[in-house]
């Protein structure tokens, strides 16, 4: 399989796995928030309209990125390691 093709899947994997992410937070985020009062979420938000807030999502959001950049680099690594190994085995 030529390297671009190997590329593009793992494009398309990023994409597929980065849809799925954010459904994860966002199930997450209902479980971690259950318990506290519509006065205490609105406060919570209110601090994520700030430039702290907005700073600290840009923050996370970008490790989070980062983290899946690196895993998908990493997964597309072996797996062209993996066919190039097969092919001098046959």
């Amino acid at each position: 399989m030529p390297k671009e093709a190997i590329e593009a899947q793992m494009g398309q994997m990023q994409t597929m796995l980065t849809a799925q992410m954010k459904q994860q937070l966002i199930m997450v985020s209902y479980f971690l928030y259950r318990d506290i009062s519509d006065e205490g979420f609105a406060e919570y938000a209110q601090f994520y309209k700030e430039d702290l807030g907005k700073k600290d999502i840009a923050l996370i959001y970008g490790s989070i990125g980062d983290a899946m950049n690196h895993w998908v680099k990493v997964m597309g690594d072996k797996f062209a390691q993996e066919l190039a190994n097969k092919k001098t085995e046959s």
